[in-house]
């Protein structure tokens, strides 16, 4: 597994050097435009990426915006369980703009979280499995009082971990959620729980937009994006409705395909750099 990543990883970074990755994503460009104006979903056109994998911050902006919670004015808090190596995830642009926000995962950051955003940012480095959720981690949630991002990614036992946290009455205003989108939106499929669960880079992950939006909708939630590769699925609160009447309410109409070839070949932000907020 190890071996496969670090090849790929080599070869990506051939492609990059080589200046064919700008020839790629100049081409994505183009895709994104196509695959975005065909969409009846008005909030898949503000996607963009600063941090985030491909466009998910710009879909974040827009959420945010239409529920009055503006970056750049409004100081919020976050929660992000599987946040890679902090140079690439769904909440670094949060804490780039003033958030205060804690991040669990099973990989070791590439820079010092207490030392890159005066204080604002806690992280825990742990395996996440049901016993320690219930231990440890939806503790220190609860503590965070009134939540207003949760993003959730761990390649595995996702759906079994947000039944646990929404059961525990954490509720945040947005909940960014991967799915797996290889399974339409016409079927409920869950990987079981299995806390020794580690992605090989298959199908078998997650669970599909489907079972996810069941779950939500149980709690109160609605569904009202995905972004356009497929990855990561965009719940509000209810009482937040009236800010999404132009969105629309039917699965298929919001549900996006997995598309792989849509990643971009840029580099992600450089660790130094993200030292650099204040």
């Amino acid at each position: 597994m190890k071996i496969k990543l670090r090849l790929l990883n080599y070869i990506k970074n051939i492609i990059y050097m080589g200046g064919l990755g700008d020839v790629h994503d100049m081409a994505l460009e183009k895709n994104f435009s196509i695959y975005s104006a065909s969409s009846p979903n008005p909030i898949l056109r503000s996607g963009k990426s600063y941090f985030s994998q491909v466009d998910e911050d710009g879909i974040t902006e827009e959420i945010l915006r239409r529920i009055e919670l503006n970056l750049g004015s409004y100081r919020g808090t976050f929660v992000e369980l599987g946040v890679g190596d902090g140079t690439e995830n769904n909440t670094l642009l949060l804490a780039a703009n003033g958030w205060k926000g804690h991040w669990f995962g099973g990989q070791e950051l590439s820079f010092r979280a207490e030392s890159a955003f005066a204080g604002r940012l806690n992280f825990d480095r742990c395996w996440i499995t049901s016993e320690l959720l219930t231990s440890s981690i939806i503790p220190r949630i609860l503590n965070l009082g009134d939540l207003d991002l949760l993003s959730l990614d761990l390649d595995g036992n996702d759906w079994h971990f947000c039944k646990k946290i929404l059961e525990a009455g954490i509720r945040p205003k947005v909940w960014i959620q991967e799915y797996n989108s290889l399974f339409p939106p016409s079927v409920s499929w869950c990987m079981p729980y299995d806390s020794t669960h580690v992605w090989d880079l298959t199908s078998y992950f997650g669970a599909s937009l489907l079972a996810f939006n069941e779950l939500f909708e149980s709690f109160g939630y609605r569904l009202v994006s995905c972004n356009i590769t497929g990855a990561n699925a965009f719940f509000v609160r209810s009482d937040f409705d009236g800010a999404f009447k132009d969105v629309p309410r039917e699965l298929k109409d919001l549900f996006m395909p997995s598309r792989p070839w849509l990643y971009r070949s840029r580099k992600k932000m450089d660790s130094r750099a993200v030292t650099g907020f204040q």
